[in-house]
C-alpha cells in the first residue's frame, strides 16, 4: 500500500465531497471560485471546492480523473472583516446581535440592517459558550488584535469596552428591546445597574465560566448519526468567519456546523458551497512548526532592543498578516536578525513554508531566509538553503525543503539592504512533512 494512502486521515476522508480540478489560467478565469491548495507533495495547484452533503467524505480529483483526497493540506486564504462578530475559544463567527439574557445569547439576522449579513442562522447560546462580542472592531489592525487577545484572557467578570476607550466590569444582565430592535445592556455593578446604550459599546467579555468537563465535551460532540465519526478541521468563510470544526453535516437544506468545543451553528447549503473559502484538514503526517517548541531563540539587534519570536501570531502578538484583510493561523514571525533552533524528535522528509514580510512594512523592509540541518552524527552545521533578498509587498517563496531525516533544524532570518529596518519577516504556513515509510 502506498504511503499517501497509509496516511490517509479522517478529516480527508469525511464530511462532505470536495472537489479539486487542477485549472490552467483560462479555467481560473472563468470559475471565480477557485483558490490555490497546496498538495502533500508540495504542489500548489489551483482548485475548487463544491459541497455537495452526503455522508461519503471528502474527495479530491484531478482533471484527468485522479483522485488525490488523502494529499491535500490546505486549500484557500483566510480572509478578515470589521463586521460584528461572535467570538467563541475556538473561533469566531460574522453575525448580528439579536438579545442577551442572564442565561443566554442570540445572534442571527438583524430585520433593520440592510447589509447581507450575516451568513448564519439564527441561534441561542448559553453564555458559557461564548467568550463575548464585537459590536465595532477598531479601524486598526493593531487595535483589532489587541482587543481580540483582550477577549480571550479569562475573568470573573463581564466586561463592557467603549468606543472611547473606556470600560466597564461587573455582571451583564440582559439586553432592553424598543421597537424590536437591542438599544441597550444593563450592567449590575454591586448594588445598582447601569443602562449603557449599545450605540456606545465596542465589545463584551463574559465572565470565564466552569468547564463542564471533558465528558460533558464529548457528549455534546456526539453526533445522532454514529456512522460519521469525527473529522478536525479549521474552515474559513468570505465573511471572515473562522471556525476550528469537529464535524461536518447535512440536515435538509442546511449544513451543521459542530465546533471542537461543542457548540453548534448552521446555515443554508448552498450558502456553504458559495461562501466557504479556507478549508484545512488536520493531519497526522503534518506538523506545523510554531506547534514544537525551540531549543534556543536568539536575536542580534542592529543597534538595541529584541524582538521576540511569533508562533501561530506576528511580533506584536497579534494575527499573521501578509496583504490588507488577509491572515494565516499557522507560522512563525521573526525580525532579524534572528536564529530559531529546534531539535526534531522525530524524522522528517520536508520543510515547507511561504516566505514573505509582515503587511505592515508596505513596501519597506528587506531580508534573507536560511535554512540548516544537522544530523545525529554531524558535527557541523549544513546549509541547505538562503533565499534571494525578499523585500516588503512581494509575492510569497515556495518554500519546499528535503531535510533528509535531520535531527536538528536551524531558521535564520538576516538583513539585507538599509540594515534592520521594518525587516518583520514571516513564515506563513510553516510546517513539516513526516515520511509515511517511517514508523513512529
Amino acid at each position: 500500500m502506498s504511503g499517501p494512502v497509509l496516511m490517509r486521515t479522517s478529516s480527508t476522508r469525511l464530511i462532505c465531497s470536495l472537489l479539486l480540478f487542477v485549472c490552467s489560467g483560462q479555467l481560473h478565469a472563468q470559475n471565480p471560485l477557485a483558490r490555490s491548495g497546496y498538495l502533500l507533495d508540495g504542489r500548489r495547484v489551483s482548485v475548487n471546492v463544491v459541497w455537495s452533503g452526503g455522508d461519503e467524505g471528502w474527495q479530491a480529483v484531478m482533471a484527468n480523473g485522479e483522485e488525490v483526497s488523502a494529499t491535500l493540506v490546505m486549500w484557500g486564504q483566510l480572509v478578515e472583516r470589521s463586521e460584528p462578530t461572535l467570538v467563541f475559544a475556538d473561533g469566531e463567527v460574522v453575525v448580528d446581535f439579536l438579545s442577551l439574557s442572564s442565561e443566554h445569547i442570540t445572534v442571527g439576522r438583524d430585520p433593520y440592517e440592510f447589509s447581507q449579513r450575516p451568513l448564519w442562522h439564527e441561534r441561542s447560546l448559553p453564555r458559557q459558550d461564548v467568550r463575548g462580542f464585537v459590536f465595532q472592531w477598531p479601524v486598526e489592525t493593531t487595535s483589532r488584535d489587541q482587543l481580540r487577545n483582550a477577549l480571550a484572557e479569562d475573568s470573573t467578570v463581564d466586561r463592557v469596552w467603549f468606543v472611547d476607550g473606556e470600560y466597564l466590569d461587573g455582571e451583564i444582565v440582559r439586553s432592553v428591546q424598543e421597537g424590536g430592535r437591542t438599544e441597550e445592556l444593563q450592567l449590575r455593578r454591586g448594588e445598582r445597574t447601569v443602562a449603557v446604550a449599545v450605540g456606545r459599546v465596542r465589545a463584551i467579555r463574559f465572565a470565564s465560566k466552569q468547564s463542564d468537563g471533558q465528558e460533558d465535551k464529548e457528549n455534546r460532540n456526539d453526533d445522532s448519526n454514529p456512522g460519521i465519526p469525527s473529522a478536525h478541521c479549521q474552515v474559513g468563510f468570505q465573511d471572515g468567519s473562522y471556525l476550528d470544526v469537529s464535524r461536518l453535516k447535512s440536515v435538509d437544506d442546511a449544513v451543521e456546523i459542530v465546533m471542537r468545543s461543542g457548540v453548534r451553528l448552521s446555515l443554508s447549503a448552498s450558502t456553504f458551497r458559495r461562501a466557504i473559502c479556507f478549508f484545512r484538514p488536520v493531519r497526522e503526517d503534518v506538523l506545523w512548526l510554531a506547534e514544537i517548541v525551540p531549543l534556543d531563540v536568539r536575536h542580534v539587534p542592529f543597534f538595541s532592543g529584541g524582538w521576540p519570536l511569533g508562533r501561530n501570531v506576528n511580533l506584536w502578538g497579534g494575527r499573521l498578516r501578509r496583504r490588507d484583510n488577509e491572515w494565516y493561523d499557522h507560522g512563525l514571525a521573526m525580525h532579524s536578525t534572528t536564529r530559531v533552533a529546534y531539535v526534531l524528535d522525530e524524522p522528517f522528509s520536508y520543510l515547507r513554508a511561504q516566505l514573505a514580510l509582515d503587511v505592515t512594512t508596505g513596501q519597506r523592509g528587506s531580508v534573507r531566509y536560511s535554512v540548516f540541518t544537522r544530523s545525529g552524527d554531524e558535527d557541523k552545521w549544513k546549509s541547505i538553503y538562503r533565499s534571494p533578498v525578499v523585500r516588503g509587498g512581494q509575492t510569497p517563496l515556495d518554500l519546499n525543503l528535503a531535510l533528509d531525516h535531520a535531527r536538528q533544524l536551524a531558521l535564520i532570518v538576516e538583513y539585507a539592504d538599509q540594515g534592520d529596518q521594518l525587516d518583520r519577516a514571516c513564515w506563513f504556513s510553516a510546517r513539516l512533512v513526516r515520511d509515511p515509510q517511517v514508523e513512529r
